[in-house]
């Protein structure tokens, strides 16, 4: 049986990645959940990248629009391999409906684009609902991306589970 590879979240990559962006934007991950919505987050002193609060930052700064960013950005780290994993929180949602593809590929494509290739992405993309709407946004990420299963649905629980 082969091994099953157990990521687990790395701070010292979480920091390189914001070696670009403002120090401001590395923020402890309950701060972000709880200004994007979220109630008791169950994290310690984990920190990630606050993507949309850079984009704000820069798209000011260079007085243009705002690209549209996932949420929140962090790191993980099994054996030598690296990864970015990009998370967009969606705990203010009450109907799934809302979803739209061409924004969540969007918000995507254009968070790849601010941070850039020098480490590899995941190619899973995790979508964080309260609970009581995480199997109706699973259906409709799965109806949306036609059974892809890179696109997640889940609470911020299960994402504290699966990585830190």
């Amino acid at each position: 049986m082969a091994k099953q590879i157990k990521w687990k979240y790395c701070v010292s990559t979480t920091k390189s990645i914001i070696s670009q962006f403002q120090s401001t934007c590395l923020q402890d991950i309950n701060q972000i959940i709880v200004s994007e919505g979220g109630k008791n987050p169950p994290f310690t002193k984990e920190i990630a990248v606050n993507l949309d609060q850079y984009e704000v930052e820069n798209a000011k700064k260079s007085k243009r629009n705002r690209y549209h960013t996932m949420d929140m950005v962090f790191a993980v780290i099994d054996h030598n391999s690296k990864y970015i994993i990009l998370t967009e929180l969606r705990l203010k949602y009450r109907n799934v409906n809302n979803l739209r593809k061409s924004e969540l590929v969007q918000k995507i494509n254009d968070s790849k684009q601010i941070i850039g290739y020098s480490i590899t992405f995941f190619s899973t993309y995790y979508f964080i609902f309260k609970n009581n709407l995480v199997q109706q946004a699973s259906n409709k990420l799965r109806r949306l991306f036609l059974n892809k299963s890179n696109y997640v649905a889940i609470n911020i629980y299960d994402l504290k589970s699966k990585f830190f």
